[in-house]
């Protein structure tokens, strides 16, 4: 039974090692409260508003939280569950709505990571804005006043430049940077300014004057660290199986000659050197590039030292492009051929010895002796 139990304890460490987890608590806002809090608890558990962003859920109860369809901004279906948030970006004169959460745990310095969320523009709100903005921090959050002021003007850690205006679709905002280390709350929100952020006047009629976005499904992932492995030599013929390691799916370059180009362990049998990469995802999407270089060597070449006159002259692995050529002991050119097959007619020759050279682009590649006998 222990050793079961130590088993399932390797097993399950070896799936948290390859599996990367998404560091944002409740990232679709799924889990909630039973009712609708004041600021600054909020209905999506794990989350704390600053000043009044809206939970929005299609499991909906009278005066706990609006419909995610038909409320006085507009109609979206939630990404992923039956939720997603809302706060408004742009307000004149300047104005914010910001949620906060705890990471599940502190970033790693010098980590790459990776960011995604989603975004969607209610069709009754007057301004389309950019600047949807993920601020990470160290410092405690409670030494913040849960007061968005505090975080206009700070530099987000990832922000979206474009000015999102889709009211149809959820648009992915993705990117990635590296963890200063020890970041550990998230602040979601417009961090710049007024005179920083673009507004877009999108109404046809006055009804919501402000900028107003939702947002679902936020996730923080660190980067798969790859290993397409060590560096191998091969004898040209040969082949060798790559393996890579790292993350989840596997996907390898260039293809020709690999056995399988999505899986971490491809055979290959390239006739030159090459260097193949390969990308390694996570379960999220995130992904990072290595690579490993496979270099051919090619076959040593054979000539036979003594050959019977009438044989054919039968030189082993001889390389794509160079010439034969035999001499005599006066080192007279007595045979030539730019036929690079390895097979070769000698019934011209006599009796003797020869000098056999094997030259490309007038460099001698080899030279041995060849006896001719009767």
């Amino acid at each position: 039974m222990k050793k079961l139990l130590l088993m399932l304890i390797i097993f399950a460490a070896n799936l948290y090692g390859i599996a990367q987890v998404n560091l944002v608590p409740n990232p679709s806002f799924e889990d909630t409260v039973c009712c609708y809090p004041p600021d600054p608890d909020f209905p999506a558990i794990g989350w704390k508003s600053l000043y009044s962003s809206d939970y929005f859920s299609d499991v909906y109860m009278p005066g706990l939280c609006p419909p995610t369809t038909n409320n006085v901004i507009g109609s979206q279906v939630p990404f992923h569950g039956f939720g997603f948030v809302g706060f408004a970006t742009y307000v004149n004169p300047i104005l914010r709505e910001m949620l906060l959460a705890k990471l599940l745990q502190p970033l790693v310095a010098g980590r790459k990571y990776c960011i995604s969320y989603y975004v969607s523009k209610p069709e009754r709100t007057d301004y389309a804005s950019n600047g949807i903005s993920i601020y990470l921090f160290a410092d405690s959050a409670i030494e913040y006043s849960y007061n968005p002021a505090d975080f206009v003007g700070k530099t987000p850690t990832f922000a979206c430049d474009s000015v999102i205006f889709d009211t149809v679709n959820w648009v992915k905002i993705e990117g990635s940077f590296i963890a200063q280390g020890g970041e550990q709350f998230l602040v979601l929100g417009n961090m710049w300014t007024n005179a920083q952020t673009t507004q877009v006047y999108t109404a046809t009629s006055p009804n919501q004057p402000y900028a107003y976005y939702w947002v679902d499904m936020i996730s923080i992932t660190a980067v798969p660290e790859p290993n397409a492995g060590v560096d191998v030599s091969i004898t040209q013929g040969d082949s060798t199986q790559l393996q890579a390691t790292g993350g989840i799916t596997y996907y390898w370059q260039p293809s020709a000659g690999l056995s399988c180009i999505n899986c971490s362990n491809p055979f290959v049998k390239p006739e030159t050197s090459t260097t193949y990469t390969v990308t390694v995802s996570d379960t999220l999407g995130c992904s990072q590039v290595d690579s490993v270089t496979v270099t051919v060597i090619p076959k040593p070449y054979f000539i036979p030292t003594v050959l019977q006159i009438g044989h054919p002259l039968q030189i082993v692995s001889f390389p794509t492009g160079a010439e034969l050529v035999l001499y005599d002991m006066r080192g007279r050119t007595v045979f030539r051929s730019g036929n690079d097959s390895g097979n070769y007619a000698l019934n011209e020759l006599t009796a003797g010895i020869y000098m056999a050279v094997i030259r490309k682009e007038g460099e001698v590649l080899h030279q041995s002796k060849l006896l001719l006998v009767r």
